[in-house]
């Protein structure tokens, strides 16, 4: 299903990201912060190009500008606005004329099949969304840089969340967490497994949170969908959240999971 995706390497990389945030949660806590005007001098502003929100969520929540070196403002361009040349800017997408100064980023990439006609030319892919090995030997077999992977993040209608609605997991009233819509038959068979696991009691005392979409939105505040004040005190509240495979084995819910500090 996931032809040219190293889970390996995802697998990898997500557990030093998750150490990295936890740590950070659990130190950072009580620091002060410089001042918000003080951080925005002497940024270099960067534009970026989507068609799509959702794949630009890392820029348009500004998760990147809070969880990167803090060298950069991120401003994102819609689909009828136009990056200026002579600036820096990031492409999100294959197609667009490549200029100086341009990061080509190919995203949503789910099932990592993309081809030359829809990603452009591979040797011009700086990043991509969806780690690919495929990608990665073709690059290595004709003595070409590697495309890096660049991870998802947080949902662009998801942000971020903040410090102190984070607490420890001794006080995390949900043992577990399962939000998710049936975008593959693993994710459902778990679904009504856990259904009829709770209903039998298997759980005890410990309470659990499950839901299902009818389908799947192109929205996080789609219909059926637990909206997402609600979806942030959830992820808060769990010890864990369950993260079934869909068409990748990485997903935007791993991060948000994070955020929360709830283990995914």
């Amino acid at each position: 299903m996931w032809k040219g995706c190293s889970r390996t390497v995802l697998a990898i990389c997500l557990c030093v990201a998750l150490f990295l945030v936890l740590v950070e949660r659990c130190h950072g806590k009580g620091k002060k912060r410089p001042a918000q005007n003080s951080l925005l001098q002497n940024l270099t502003t960067v534009c970026v190009s989507s068609q799509n929100p959702r794949t630009g969520s890392l820029f348009a929540s500004n998760y990147m500008a809070l969880r990167g070196k803090g060298k950069y403002r991120y401003v994102v361009a819609g689909a009828k606005t136009k990056c200026p040349p002579d600036k820096p800017w990031i492409l999100l997408g294959g197609r667009g004329k490549v200029v100086k100064g341009t990061v080509r980023v190919v995203p949503g990439d789910e099932r990592c099949e993309c081809k030359v006609k829809q990603c452009g030319n591979i040797q011009q892919q700086q990043f991509r969304q969806y780690h690919s090995s495929h990608f990665q030997e073709w690059a290595r077999a004709n003595g070409k840089r590697e495309t890096m992977w660049h991870p998802l993040g947080p949902r662009f209608e998801f942000g971020t969340i903040p410090r102190e609605k984070v607490g420890p997991p001794d006080q995390r009233q949900l043992l577990f967490n399962m939000i998710v819509s049936p975008t593959s038959g693993a994710r459902k068979k778990l679904y009504a497994l856990l259904k009829e696991t709770v209903h039998q009691g298997a759980f005890g005392k410990h309470k659990v949170f499950l839901h299902m979409t009818p389908q799947w939105r192109a929205s996080l505040n789609g219909e059926g969908y637990v909206q997402v004040p609600e979806f942030k005190e959830i992820l808060a509240n769990s010890v864990f959240t369950l993260c079934p495979v869909g068409h990748n084995p990485e997903q935007f819910r791993i991060y948000e999971a994070m955020e929360g500090g709830s283990i995914p």
